[in-house]
């Protein structure tokens, strides 16, 4: 964890020092950033280049193919250049906007009051990168101290993070309540990363860190907090779940047949399984290894957690998966022809409970929007965790930052941090099969 904390330090000084060059120097900056990602670009494309060629990896190939004609573009033109990265800021944030006002319509077709909210959000992020791809051909200059700007807010914020992180919960909780969460590329494969070190570690001294549990509290936590991971293409964003008494609760978009604009919104589909089984299934047959976060509950909390569990069940009606549709006699020959149907195969291995939202805030699943992360956050918030969400384009990797620095924070509620994975046996649960 001190690695951790080191490697925070060091990130909030360069936003401090860099967005203090860009205010002051920003002809400067538009020269030197150029430069900069495309020496990026240019590491990255060679690492993709070699893993696509070493692992035959179709996408690693592409991707590297992507960067070197943004490479191309940079070297041909600085100015052309620099509008491009100017203009993929506006692009990125005109796509914010577009989350928000996605969002907007399927709550107000939910009959959810969230919906002002949104379109205000949308409004603003609208106006900023509309502003940005405007301004990026005459006004370089002012578009760089803006950026230089948003640098400084995010230095600020990351020492803010790290003072309050010393501090008890509430000033934590409030420190980042409004946080201003970098762009969800960036955070959303955190998990991914870490697994990573972790693998990396594991080759080199055979003895990774599984398990780590504040000597304080030595008793198994009340709730458990699972961010998935993996390790390859879609798998990287990762997916978000919690339990309790052995039951896992997950949130997602399970049914295909009414999944829209290429399968990222759908009908809101929650289920239950036990716990143990499900996340052996995940680290096992799906290649998603998941970080546990125990949390400690009050009493008060726990009869919370029970009224919420309630409130779901009392809001969804059941549903069932393709495969569970057909003849019990007929499943186990009938499974190949299912398996590429996840709710069906779940549900063949884990015997997972699905239950469907007809109406209300979560009757529609949005990748970008109403997610397994906000579902998670919003449902265990009822029972007064005080997990800060933010909105827009949010992943589950904002949420393995919150909770791992949560962990190191001694008067946090969050006692525990677990790796499971099928690459380390010993982190699997045990269960019968």
């Amino acid at each position: 964890m001190n690695q951790i904390t080191r490697a925070q330090k060091i990130s909030n000084f360069l936003f401090l020092v860099l967005a203090i060059l860009i205010i002051l120097l920003p002809s400067f900056f538009a020269k030197a950033s150029l430069c900069f990602f495309i020496l990026m670009m240019g590491i990255s494309a060679l690492k993709f280049l070699i893993d696509g060629f070493r692992l035959h990896r179709s996408l690693d190939l592409l991707a590297s193919l992507i960067l070197i004609l943004l490479i191309a573009v940079g070297l041909f033109s600085y100015e052309y250049g620099y509008h491009f990265l100017i203009d993929a800021l506006g692009i990125y944030l005109v796509a914010c906007a577009l989350v928000f006002l996605i969002q907007m319509v399927l709550d107000l077709k939910s009959n959810c009051a969230d919906w002002k909210a949104e379109l205000m959000m949308g409004i603003l992020y609208l106006l900023n990168g509309g502003l940005a791809i405007y301004l990026s051909g005459d006004h370089l200059i002012l578009v760089s101290r803006l950026i230089g700007c948003y640098l400084l807010l995010q230095a600020i914020q990351g020492f803010m993070e790290m003072f309050f992180f010393s501090n008890p919960y509430n000033a934590r909780y409030y420190a980042f309540r409004n946080w201003m969460a970098l762009p969800a590329f960036i955070v959303g494969i955190l998990p991914a990363l870490y697994y990573d070190h972790l693998l990396r570690q594991r080759l080199d001294d055979k003895n990774p860190v599984l398990h780590l549990q504040k000597s304080s509290d030595q008793n198994p936590p009340d709730l458990s907090v699972f961010i998935h991971s993996g390790t390859y293409g879609a798998r990287l964003y990762g997916h978000m779940t919690f339990s309790r008494n052995h039951v896992a609760y997950s949130y997602g978009n399970y049914d295909v047949s009414a999944e829209k604009w290429f399968h990222t919104i759908g009908p809101g589909i929650f289920f239950t399984a036990g716990s143990e089984i499900y996340s052996n299934n995940c680290s096992v047959v799906e290649h998603s290894p998941q970080f546990e976060f125990g949390i400690r509950l009050s009493e008060a909390q726990k009869k919370k957690f029970d009224n919420m569990v309630s409130g779901i069940l009392n809001s969804t009606v059941p549903w069932k998966c393709p495969l569970e549709e057909i003849p019990m006699d007929q499943v186990d020959l009938k499974f190949k022809d299912y398996e590429k149907d996840y709710a069906s195969r779940l549900w063949y291995r884990t015997g997972a409970e699905f239950r469907k939202y007809e109406d209300g805030e979560w009757a529609w699943y949005s990748l970008l929007g109403n997610n397994c992360s906000n579902f998670t956050c919003a449902k265990l918030n009822e029972i007064s965790l005080n997990i800060p969400v933010s909105k827009g384009i949010v992943s589950p990797g904002e949420f393995f930052e919150y909770f791992e620095e949560a962990y190191q924070d001694p008067d946090s509620n969050v006692i525990s941090m677990t790796l499971h994975s099928a690459k380390f046996p010993e982190s699997l649960f045990n269960t019968i099969d």
